[in-house]
């Protein structure tokens, strides 16, 4: 009994897999039965092709995780859904504001050039070591975390209020 009702464009996905609860150890090292981590940011759902990916996984043949052990099960469970899932979803790729940093959502212009202008006046400082340069990345410093504090205050203050209207919101947060 589904505890909500079936949604027809997200069917629920329901599979049964049956273990040897017989724990075998792996002596060679080279030999490992972890999934292996993609490197990519992540994947786009929203841009995902579901029909493809629901047959797609309905065309598995599971009968030969029951033959296998637990890792090596578990390892060919994310073999074929991690395969289905890269080909019809497509990978996130985050835009870079530059090449070495990768900015909050709720930082803007104003405090991502403030702190370009921080970090120059530390390295000023640093090559220098005057006492005025110092006071004047310190000022910058302190007054980069009051904008940062304060927009993220309100970044978090318009999503808590977005909830509802806009769940995506949310978990676009986390």
């Amino acid at each position: 009994m589904p505890l909500v009702p079936v949604d027809a464009y997200h069917p629920p996905l329901e599979i049964s897999v049956s273990t040897n609860t017989r724990l075998r150890r792996q002596s060679d090292s080279a030999g490992s039965a972890t999934p292996e981590i993609n490197t990519f940011v992540g994947w786009n759902f929203n841009k995902a092709d579901f029909l493809t990916l629901y047959s797609l996984i309905a065309a598995v043949d599971w009968t030969s995780l029951y033959e296998l052990d637990l890792e090596m099960s578990l390892e060919y469970f994310y073999k074929i859904m991690n395969s289905a899932i890269d080909d019809c979803v497509p990978k996130k790729k985050r835009s870079r504001v530059n090449s070495r940093y990768i900015y909050p959502e709720w930082y803007t212009v104003e405090i991502i050039r403030d702190i370009r202008f921080k970090a120059f006046l530390h390295k000023r400082y640093k090559a220098s070591g005057s006492k005025t340069d110092y006071e004047a990345f310190a000022q910058c410093r302190t007054k980069v975390k009051k904008m940062i504090g304060l927009a993220q205050e309100k970044y978090q203050q318009r999503v808590q209020n977005q909830m509802l209207k806009d769940p995506k919101s949310f978990w676009k947060h986390y």
